[in-house]
């Protein structure tokens, strides 16, 4: 059986994706406004160490990512799924 492979709402999920950026990025401003800048990494001590220890590596790969440009040499896949 042949189905043409089709998003059915492509715009959904760019909103839904925007939509979590702002929250993350609000909660971080949040933090940074009223002045919690450091966490506790670990339940076994009372070592803290800045946000920005953390949070730093996963946004440095997010866009390390979107700066990839995306090239597929096969664009079949995508057109049509065999079952």
């Amino acid at each position: 059986m042949n189905q043409q492979f089709k998003v059915m709402l492509p715009a959904w999920g760019k909103a839904t994706g925007l939509l979590c950026m702002i929250i993350i990025f609000a909660a971080v401003l949040w933090l940074v406004w009223t002045g919690n800048l450091n966490i506790r990494y670990t339940a076994d001590h009372e070592e803290v160490i800045p946000i920005w220890h953390s949070m730093l590596p996963a946004f440095l790969g997010i866009f390390l990512i979107h700066m990839i440009p995306y090239q597929s040499h096969d664009s079949s896949i995508f057109q049509q799924m065999e079952k």
